[in-house]
């Protein structure tokens, strides 16, 4: 038996269930799966929050129209717990604390016998709390149970024909604000304006890697891949003027980290 095999096989086993959907490849594949093998009785869920860039809300809801999936938004309110916004290394455990309990009202009325989330093998070889609040609320990750590391995802992804099956990581925009500074909505938009801007800007060359951090005294770090390093010091100029329009107080440039969030 394959691994797709046991990623049918342990899905089909539950009457009804709810995905914690990010749009993401990673979760998009676990609700596709769950769609085509329980049809009305799955249902993705997606969090709209403030950390959610708008561009990944509208591909989230994209995708789930294209395979004609069940999608329910639901709002949480992470910005209204002092322990997510203190912005602490524990930050991503109070994130998903707070989606998994506000998708339980959800379950109850769905009835769904359980909540799946879209974590894979690579994902327990770095340091993830919020796979912590996903083991105290009983979220189950069917892709871990079925075998699936990162790069397996995306060529079942690609071979099921999903647009998204090389969709780069896109953590939440909170992740891009330094720990201790705490995360509020103008500190979240502030950063979704400078990447919208950036992609933007170098949309021609379709950036696969790119982060505006938000540093200490509103100084804004971008991260981007290697190949366009060169590229974006030669526009530091144009760039420069645009980020200090959008109040940051002044820009550095890094070559991005593979694996960085």
């Amino acid at each position: 038996i394959n691994k797709e095999e046991k990623l049918r096989n342990y899905i089909k086993g539950f009457s009804k269930t709810l995905t914690a959907f990010s749009g993401g490849v990673d979760s998009a594949l676990v609700a596709f799966i769950s769609a085509t093998e329980l049809g009305e009785r799955a249902l993705a869920v997606l969090a709209d929050s403030a950390s959610l860039k708008r561009d990944d809300l509208r591909l989230a809801k994209d995708f789930c129209r294209l395979f004609s999936m069940q999608l329910q938004l639901i709002e949480t309110s992470e910005l209204a717990n002092w322990d997510y916004v203190a912005n602490t290394k524990q930050r991503c455990y109070y994130c998903k604390q707070t989606l998994y309990e506000a998708m339980l009202p959800l379950k109850k009325s769905f009835d769904a016998e359980v909540i799946f989330n879209g974590a894979n093998l690579d994902d327990m070889n770095e340091y993830r709390p919020g796979m912590q609040a996903a083991s105290v609320h009983g979220v189950r990750s069917p892709l871990q149970i079925a075998g699936f590391a990162k790069k397996d995802v995306r060529a079942l992804a690609e071979k099921l024909g999903l647009p998204n099956f090389q969709k780069p990581a896109s953590p939440c925009l909170a992740s891009r604000i330094a720990h201790r500074i705490p995360v509020t909505k103008e500190r979240l938009l502030l950063v979704e304006q400078a990447e919208a801007y950036l992609n933007n800007f170098y949309k021609s060359y379709a950036p696969k890697n790119l982060r505006v951090r938000l540093l200490p005294k509103l100084k804004a770090g971008i991260e981007i891949e290697a190949r366009l390093l060169p590229v974006l010091q030669k526009d530091f100029k144009t760039i420069n003027k645009k980020l200090l329009e959008l109040k940051f107080s002044s820009v550095q440039l890094k070559q991005y980290q593979l694996g960085g969030a």
